[in-house]
């Protein structure tokens, strides 16, 4: 006699379970949606940069009025995430060639992004002059440029680092995307990634100073507390400022500037 299917009689507990898995369905569906929408901003952009990272940059004669300042998107980001800030920022009277925007593929490792930044800061570094330059970074791109301000090539070659919204303690609502993508999976606040990355000090004197800012409405990362680091000079804006706003927001982009 073969095994088949029993049906079973559908009972008021049956319909229950129904109804809760359809729920749970619907809600990894939107954590889906939401965290490949928002962790970041969206855009298609999937460049690479060289990992090659100088140990002896030879630095450009004279060095640019102001220290560079190298912003890093966040999960499905792209350099186009940072139009109003740079805008803003010249405005202030920074040059172009003081302002630079690093791009990489969002879906790979924090970790493979980490040493890619460390090979581009050099790059920022023998253009401008500047032994040091500032990182600012959002949303996911905090995760990459802390490692490699602890863990890689950038450690003394940062002055101030500023995270705007960043999952420095990982955000739940990575688990809706943790299965697409390596660097979203580094996200969920029980990665190894993250707890690598936490251990002992969290803003260790490789870099001059440390600044996070959130929004506590954050939709993005949950809890929004996962921004503030020990250590670190943690500023908080109003409910008005969203998770993609903060790259944008004025008073914000003041506060970043104040602390650079």
């Amino acid at each position: 006699m073969g095994l088949g299917v029993v049906s079973m009689p559908a009972t008021t507990d049956n319909r229950r379970v129904g109804a809760m898995q359809r729920l749970f369905s619907t809600f990894v569906i939107l954590a889906v949606l939401v965290g490949t929408v928002l962790l970041g901003g969206v855009s298609s952009v999937d460049a690479t940069v060289d990992t090659a990272v100088d140990t002896a940059v030879e630095l450009a004669p004279t060095r640019t009025a102001n220290q560079p300042v190298v912003f890093v998107h966040g999960y499905t980001g792209s350099g186009a995430n940072w139009n109003s800030a740079v805008a803003n920022f010249r405005s202030s009277g920074y040059d172009a060639n003081e302002l630079f925007v690093f791009e990489y593929n969002w879906r790979q490792s924090n970790a493979t992004t980490g040493v890619q930044l460390a090979g581009y800061i050099d790059e920022v570094r023998a253009a401008t002059g500047w032994l040091t330059v500032d990182v600012v970074a959002h949303s996911m791109g905090s995760l990459s440029s802390r490692y490699c301000i602890k863990l890689k090539g950038c450690g003394g070659k940062v002055d101030s680092w500023v995270s705007l919204g960043g999952p420095n303690h990982g955000s739940w609502l990575a688990l809706g995307c943790a299965l697409l993508h390596t660097s979203c999976a580094e996200m969920v606040p029980t990665s190894s990634f993250l707890a690598q990355l936490n251990a002992g000090d969290e803003t260790p004197a490789t870099a001059a100073s440390y600044t996070t800012i959130r929004t506590p409405c954050d939709l993005v990362v949950w809890p929004s507390s996962s921004t503030e680091l020990s250590g670190a000079n943690n500023l908080r804006t109003s409910c008005f400022v969203s998770h993609p706003g903060l790259t944008s927001n004025g008073r914000v982009l003041t506060w970043v500037k104040n602390a650079l």
